[in-house]
């Protein structure tokens, strides 16, 4: 789907008087791997989720020709389940897999890489 998408990477472009044209928009970033293996899109995603998608589908991630501002993930929750033992499990579930997604994959192709996914900056 086409469509207007306003991030730090267009934030990043306006600045340099230059925009994109976005063909795809996606819900969440699971699919982006596959979509970009088999297609001529380039694909502006977080660091860390690059690290762990790129290598499965052997894409290559380069960092942008200009500098992409940070970004902060967070959680938020209502304070009415702030002592239910299932949401703080389900916190805690989520604040251990993101610290486990930060790590290198470290994985490699040995088919090299097929297509260009790019990347912004996150923390």
């Amino acid at each position: 789907m086409r469509g207007h998408v306003a991030d730090n990477v267009d934030g990043a472009l306006y600045r340099l008087g230059k925009s994109r044209d976005v063909v795809l928009t996606l819900p969440n970033f699971l699919a982006v791997a596959a979509i970009a293996a088999e297609t001529d899109l380039i694909v502006t995603l977080a660091e860390r989720i690059a690290r762990r998608l790129s290598a499965p589908a052997s894409l290559r991630i380069l960092k942008p020709p200009f500098d992409v501002d940070r970004f902060d993930v967070s959680m938020a929750w209502n304070r009415i389940t702030e002592h239910d033992l299932a949401i703080q499990w389900l916190r805690r579930e989520i604040r251990r897999t993101s610290g486990i997604l930060a790590r290198p994959r470290g994985a490699k192709s040995a088919n090299g890489p097929r297509r260009l996914l790019t990347q912004s900056g996150d923390r």
